[in-house]
């Protein structure tokens, strides 16, 4: 889970500051209250920076190529067995410079809280790892580790050595992290697109993993078959029959396409799999499922009512697939900003 927030002249937040999401203890809820333009939306916007390529947004008068957003991350050791072995191979040494770090340098003396918060959860050493990835402007798709990056490559080259190691495995982790980990935004204004975007991936987000993973057992699931042409049967599986029955009708295409011009082929797009795979197919099965299906109140559909009617569905529709209690696919981050705007007084409470 993410515990708090570096972030350098990104919107309100003029120079380099430490937010922390609770400052004992783990808190899986977490409730920002301030006046008006304290920043609460700032946290709010540069988590979804982070993890969805929201536009930067800097504050006024400072440089761009200074600015970047950094959540802190706290997970237990276990969560870590789904990653690359590049980002193992440095992960125990991150952890363990953030959970040692200390000093009185000018560099980070507004990251107070950050020490104040980070000696509150020694005890969990032993069972959590303390992870940090970020985004500047200056280099939207490279890792950055904020303040602390000379200080962290320094560190994990003394273990790897070559450079061009270290920086892959700073970006394997940068991606393992936004691979396991599903932000989900609801601003304040939440516009027609926004809840359409929101209803149709948002909630595809919150899907228990078990229905993924009994679709995908679907697709793999092996059973005799016999071809037309032979009397022989052999085992396949769905996802074999559709892999074999494209790849058979793009050979023949491209057979007739080269009888006009030998130069046409069907290449393979680059890191792409030849053969498609049943995590592929379950997203796409389960997009065409929502597709279908929309959210109604009253016979009407949802994108047709009041914004405070869209903003109680969007949230009444995440607490119905969070209050499942099941796994699901990422670690889900549910960020709403002011719940209760546009709301009836008595929807607020």
């Amino acid at each position: 889970m993410i515990i708090g927030l570096f972030t350098r002249h990104y919107k309100v937040y003029k120079g380099a500051k430490y937010i922390p999401f609770g400052l004992k203890g783990i808190e899986n809820f977490n409730l920002f209250i301030g006046n008006n333009g304290a920043g609460k939306s700032s946290i709010l916007e540069a988590l979804d920076t982070f993890f969805n390529g929201r536009e930067f947004t800097v504050n006024n008068g400072e440089k761009k190529d200074e600015c970047f957003v950094a959540p802190l991350f706290l997970i237990e050791k276990y969560k870590i067995d789904s990653y690359s072995r590049s980002s193992k191979s440095i992960i125990p040494i991150v952890s363990d410079f953030f959970f040692e770090f200390n000093s009185t340098h000018s560099n980070y003396k507004n990251y107070e809280l950050f020490f104040e918060q980070r000696d509150s959860l020694l005890n969990y050493r032993d069972t959590h790892y303390l992870l940090l990835s970020g985004k500047s402007l200056s280099s939207p798709n490279e890792n950055f580790l904020a303040t602390f990056s000379s200080l962290i490559e320094k560190k994990i080259s003394q273990s790897l050595g070559d450079d061009f190691k270290v920086k892959t495995a700073i970006n394997s982790l940068k991606q393992d992290l936004l691979n396991n980990h599903t932000y989900i935004y609801i601003p304040v204004e939440t516009s027609i697109e926004d809840f359409l975007r929101l209803e149709a991936v948002g909630m595809q987000d919150l899907m228990s993993q078990s229905i993924r993973t009994k679709i995908e057992e679907t697709l793999n699931n092996k059973f005799e078959t016999k071809a037309s042409s032979d009397s022989r049967s052999k085992r396949q599986s769905a996802l074999d029959i559709i892999n074999n029955d494209l790849e058979n009708f793009i050979e023949k295409v491209e057979d007739t396409i080269q009888n006009i011009d030998s130069e046409y082929d069907f290449q393979l797009e680059y890191k792409s799999k030849k053969k498609l795979t049943a995590n592929h197919l379950t997203d796409v099965i389960i997009d065409s499922f929502f597709s279908k299906r929309r959210l109604r109140k009253s016979g009407k559909v949802i994108s047709n009512l009041s914004a405070g009617e869209r903003k109680k569905a969007l949230i009444d529709i995440a607490y119905s697939f969070l209050s499942l209690n099941e796994p699901s696919k990422n670690e889900i981050i549910l960020a709403i900003d002011e719940p209760e705007a546009s709301l009836h007084i008595s929807m607020c409470y």
